[in-house]
């Protein structure tokens, strides 16, 4: 569901995007994405899920990295305030990112966090 949209938004700006682990060899620049959902209760029951959302982008280019970052960010955020029939995307927050290098491989990364709520409809 959330996840597929996650997928769609990343592949528009890096389309070596994978769900949880990049295929071995795969050329850079590439994404990784995951997500963790958190109910959102009221006395009535859930109403709706946090995705707790980390995008890891990689690629031999620090600079690169730093532009696919903001890029990846304003496609996420546009999901903000798209539905289906199940359910209505409400916020998309940003909270910050995590910058690597893996001295092995030579490649940098950043991590980026997001905060998706999401409510049934």
């Amino acid at each position: 569901m959330i996840g597929e949209k996650i997928q769609t938004a990343l592949e528009a700006v890096i389309p070596n995007t994978y769900v949880a682990i990049a295929d071995e060899g795969v050329e850079t620049p590439f994404c990784i994405h995951s997500e963790r959902q958190v109910p959102i209760r009221l006395k009535d029951g859930v109403i709706g899920y946090t995705y707790e959302c980390e995008v890891m982008i990689i690629d031999d280019s620090p600079d690169n990295v730093e532009t696919l970052k903001k890029s990846v960010i304003s496609a996420l955020e546009a999901l903000e305030g798209s539905s289906d029939d199940d359910y209505k995307i409400t916020s998309v927050d940003y909270t910050g990112d995590e910058p690597g290098f893996d001295k092995e491989s030579k490649l940098f990364s950043t991590i980026l966090l997001f905060n998706i709520d999401v409510f049934n409809n």
